[in-house]
C-alpha cells in the first residue's frame, strides 16, 4: 500500500511539473507561439524520406520538396486562393473508385 502511495505521489508531481513547464513555454514569446515569422502549415509525405511541404514564411507561401539530404523550392505561391483545395473524402486509389463506381450504379 505504501508503495503503491508512493508511486501516485511521483506520477503527480511529473504530471504536475509537465502541465507547469508548458504553460509557461506558451506564456514566454521565446518559446510561445506569438511573433512567429515561419509556419510550417502542411507536409505531405510522397514516399519514403520524400516529402513537400507548405511554409509560410513573412506572409510569403513557398512550397519546399523535402528529401533526406535536400531541401529545395518547388514554387512560390503569391496568394493562398492559388492553391487548389482537394476532397479529402475522395477514394485514393482507382480501384476503391472502380469499387465505389461499380457498387451505386444499378444492375
Amino acid at each position: 500500500m505504501q508503495m503503491a502511495l508512493a508511486l501516485l505521489v511521483v506520477v503527480g508531481l511529473i504530471l504536475l511539473v509537465y502541465y507547469g513547464t508548458t504553460r509557461l513555454m506558451k506564456s514566454v514569446p521565446a518559446f510561445g507561439q506569438v511573433g512567429r515569422l515561419i509556419r510550417v502549415l502542411e507536409v505531405r509525405a510522397l514516399g519514403p524520406r520524400k516529402s513537400l511541404v507548405l511554409v509560410e514564411v513573412g506572409g510569403e507561401y513557398l512550397l519546399l520538396a523535402s528529401t533526406d539530404n535536400q531541401l529545395r523550392l518547388v514554387k512560390k505561391i503569391d496568394m493562398l486562393e492559388e492553391i487548389e483545395v482537394l476532397d479529402e473524402t475522395a477514394p485514393r486509389s482507382p480501384f476503391l473508385a472502380f469499387l465505389n463506381k461499380s457498387s451505386s450504379t444499378p444492375t
